[in-house]
């Protein structure tokens, strides 16, 4: 029985398209999943991240999600500092028994403009398939329940139609930034404060997206967020507060919460022999859903991190409170140093 509702719940939510898209706790972690105008945007060659998260595990089968994403800075102006980014990602979710995939490729473009020596404008595009398929065999219906004799019938057919198994879709998604950066450079380390705000939206052409009618459409995605960090000086320590919401159809979610930063070591800005390491921990809550404690460690270009949501809604019943877990890993090729900083030409 628990199969059932279970299997129910998945096929219902996604057949109609009304469903969210996937999401991650650690979204400052998934750059081009936020923004594709983040795209690119970062101090160094290239950055690649991966992402996994399992949800629900205690629920009957879990839902899985896998994400990869890589970009970088393909041409930078030498005088002015502005910058054009490409990248690409991925992800791929699984849900339910009846295998509900969702695959998503995607190519993204930027252009960052420096509006002054502390602030800047960037703009993104990204263009994308989408791929989803189901294995219907593992439904049980409700009307194959006869309620006497052996109690299911699967040989009962059913009213629904699921001869549809896969389909492709085209996709395609937009979005904007502005900076402020007033940090301070020493010979020992440096002390940042920045505040960016974006606003982006995914699905823009509102794909058909139905395994039972054409005229079903994914709704578009319109996702509002604001990142920022602060370093108190003279100390080791800092604090990044982050909001994120996300609109799609009648679903929106709300996560806001920080991270405490602490510098384990300085790192050296002239002869970049020496990289920054720190620990990062904090709380994030996500608006009758969950209470989200995540930690990462990061260790000059490479970084870790690990979350978990406690679940709080009405569904705690049923997961006992497990709503998912998440880990990442991130490479970023830094070029901190004044005398190693590239630019492009």
């Amino acid at each position: 029985m628990k199969k059932f509702f279970v299997s129910a719940f998945v096929f219902g939510l996604f057949s109609v398209g009304t469903g969210q898209d996937i999401h991650f706790s650690q979204f400052r972690n998934t750059p081009l999943f936020v923004n594709p105008a983040y795209c690119g945007d970062y101090p160094g060659k290239m950055r690649g991240i991966m992402n996994y998260r399992t949800q629900w595990t205690s629920a009957g089968a879990p839902f899985k999600t896998f994400g990869a994403s890589f970009d970088m800075p393909v041409k930078r102006g030498r005088a002015n500092g502005n910058l054009f980014g490409a990248g690409l990602s991925f992800y791929s979710d699984r849900a339910g028994d009846i295998k509900l995939t969702n695959n998503h490729i995607a190519l993204s473009g930027s252009g960052i403009i420096m509006l002054s020596r502390r602030s800047k404008l960037g703009s993104g595009l990204q263009l994308a398939a989408g791929q989803r398929s189901a294995d219907f065999s593992g439904l049980l219906w409700g009307s194959q329940y006869t309620g006497t004799g052996q109690g299911y019938d699967p040989n009962i057919p059913v009213p629904e139609n699921t001869t549809k198994h896969a389909y492709w879709y085209p996709d395609a998604g937009l979005g904007v930034f502005y900076e402020y950066n007033n940090s301070e450079f020493s010979f020992s380390g440096r002390e940042m404060f920045f505040i960016n705000v974006g606003a982006s939206a995914f699905h823009v052409n509102q794909p058909r997206a139905s395994f039972v009618s054409s005229n079903e459409k994914l709704h578009m995605k319109i996702v509002g967020h604001v990142n920022s960090r602060y370093d108190f000086k003279g100390t080791a320590f800092g604090i990044l507060p982050s909001v994120i919401y996300m609109m799609q159809g009648p679903s929106s979610e709300l996560n806001i919460g920080a991270l405490m930063r602490y510098r384990l070591n300085q790192g050296t800005k002239i002869t970049g022999f020496k990289s920054e390491n720190a620990l990062y921990f904090g709380f994030y809550y996500r608006n009758k859903d969950a209470i989200i404690p995540q930690f990462f460690f990061e260790m000059a270009d490479y970084s870790i991190g690990i979350s978990f949501d406690y679940n709080i809604s009405g569904f705690s019943s049923s997961t006992n409170g497990n709503g998912g877990f998440e880990i990442s890993l991130k490479y970023n090729n830094l070029t901190d140093a004044v005398f190693k900083r590239e630019v492009f030409d």
